[in-house]
């Protein structure tokens, strides 16, 4: 759920769920103070950083580059060295691009840059892109700069965070999944580490220890476990029954085991950044009642006030100014409004 909106003008307005994440593009009061560059220069790249139109064109430049990177593969392009010019020409340019967008988000955070994780991402990979970009074997990594959109869309940040929250239980399910390789595989070489000597396996499947893993790892995604099976049956034609075990241990319990896990946090996440902007909009409904009712018990003052100058002017009876007071004062009290 995008918890942030734009004005007439087309600026980014960041609600309290917003400016408390780390990537917002808030900067604290103190730091401003502190700050060793002009403050109209970092205001303005900040006003020009969460501009709409910005925020779209950076979007836009990222899915061109990476295209851009991927077509660039192709034969036509490799074999026509007036065309891979141009390519390579206008992925320099994307470069530049970044390059101008990371240092003005710098001069706009300065430090504080380095208190936002995916800021820091976006630098880093923007340094790498540098690094590699004279190199033809680290020119190939360029493609990571696709992953700069994970920052600049907020659904797909909350997707990743929720998934860098569930890391500890997704290694201690990697844990017990290769435990599990271990016994199997201790149990898979020591009864069929010589079928193959034998002549009866057209590989090695089990003749070693790591042979063993490699099968069952290369079994649990389920690629060709049924032919291994069978040329095991011709020789135990009770081995189906491990193998259905080892199949069920691993694919349908292992490996569901970590999609819940996935799922749960993903699910976790969302159910708290719904729960955030319900508190947020909970909090602002109270304010904007509670401001009703002040401006109401204003105007009944108000109103109060014209009543008795022009009770005075026309020489009305106290008692019913009086009366009028009381009022007045009741509805105060009791909430209530003309």
């Amino acid at each position: 759920m995008q918890s942030e909106g734009y004005d007439s003008k087309g600026y980014i307005l960041q609600n309290d769920a917003r400016s408390s994440d780390a990537g917002a593009s808030v900067i604290d009061k103190e730091s401003i103070g502190s700050s060793f560059l002009p403050d109209k220069l970092r205001h303005q790249c900040g006003r020009f950083l969460n501009h709409q139109v910005t925020q779209h064109a950076v979007i836009a430049l990222i899915i061109f580059n990476s295209i851009l990177m991927g077509v660039e593969n192709f034969s036509f392009v490799q074999d026509n060295s007036r065309i891979l010019h141009t390519f390579e020409a206008l992925d320099s340019i994307c470069l530049s691009l970044f390059t101008v967008e990371i240092g003005m988000e710098l001069i706009y955070r300065e430090w504080q840059l380095f208190r936002a994780p995916w800021l820091v991402f976006d630098l880093l990979i923007v340094a790498v892109s540098w690094m590699s970009h004279s190199f033809d074997v680290g020119r190939a990594f360029r493609i990571m700069r696709v992953l700069l959109i994970v920052d600049k869309i907020r659904d797909l940040k909350e997707l990743v965070r929720a998934l860098g929250t569930c890391v500890p239980k997704i290694f201690a399910v990697g844990i017990f999944l290769i435990l599990t390789l271990y016994v199997y595989g201790v149990i898979f070489t020591s009864l069929f580490q010589d079928l193959y000597a034998d002549g009866y396996l057209d590989e090695p499947y089990f003749s070693r220890l790591d042979y063993t893993m490699f099968t069952l790892f290369q079994m649990m995604t389920m690629d060709n476990w049924s032919a291994i099976t069978k040329q095991v049956m011709t020789v135990y034609p009770l081995a189906w029954i491990p193998f259905i075990l080892y199949i069920l241990t691993t694919t349908f319990l292992v490996l569901n085991l970590a999609v819940g896990v996935i799922s749960s946090a993903v699910a976790g996440a969302y159910e708290e950044i719904e729960s955030h902007v319900m508190e947020v909009s909970s909090s602002i409904g109270e304010r904007n009642e509670d401001s009703i009712r002040t401006l109401e018990r204003k105007v009944d003052k108000l109103t109060f006030l014209i009543e008795s100058m022009a009770q005075q002017q026309n020489g009305t009876d106290d008692s019913d100014f009086n009366s009028f007071e009381e009022e007045i004062q009741t509805r105060e009290q009791t909430g209530d409004t003309f």
